[in-house]
């Protein structure tokens, strides 16, 4: 198995990662608005979690992207 995922070229490696990245942002999106304003005491756009995960998924695609 170690040899097979050593076969696998870094730049596919930065593709897939890159795609489940995205893949993570997409689910949060398709969570309903209902959901995740249930507990809340008010529907700001701050405390819509939606956008906080996108900005760190972002943050950290930035991050592995670069390092």
């Amino acid at each position: 198995m170690v040899n097979l995922l050593s076969e696998i070229p870094l730049g596919w490696v930065k593709v897939i990662i890159t795609f489940l990245f995205l893949a993570l942002v997409i689910w949060a999106w398709l969570i309903p608005k209902e959901y995740i304003f249930s507990e809340s005491p008010n529907r700001k756009i701050w405390r819509d979690l939606r956008i906080w995960t996108t900005i760190a998924v972002i943050t950290e695609a930035f991050i592995y992207l670069i390092f």
